[in-house]
C-alpha cells in the first residue's frame, strides 16, 4: 500500500472518535429539540448506521455497550 493511500485509512481510535461525535451530536440535537416541545423521532439501527458510515453490526454493538453501561450506573 502507497503511502498515499495510509493517509486516507481512518485508524480505530479516529472512527470511535467520529461515531462518539456524530451520536452525541444526534443525541444534542433531539434533547433540545424535545426542549422545545416537539416528540423525539424514533431512528433505525439502518437509518443511524447509513448517518455514521457503520454496519448495523456496529451499532447494535455500540448500543449493547451504552446498555450496559446505563444499567451499571442505575444499579450503584
Amino acid at each position: 500500500m502507497s503511502r498515499d493511500s495510509t493517509v486516507l485509512l481512518e485508524t480505530l481510535e479516529e472512527r470511535n472518535r467520529r461515531l462518539d461525535a456524530l451520536l452525541a451530536s444526534m443525541v444534542v440535537e433531539e434533547g433540545l429539540a424535545v426542549l422545545k416541545g416537539r416528540e423525539p423521532r424514533q431512528y433505525s439501527l439502518d437509518q443511524i448506521a447509513d448517518f455514521t458510515g457503520v454496519s448495523n453490526d456496529t451499532i447494535q454493538r455500540i448500543e449493547a455497550k451504552a446498555l450496559r453501561k446505563l444499567h451499571l450506573k442505575m444499579v450503584r
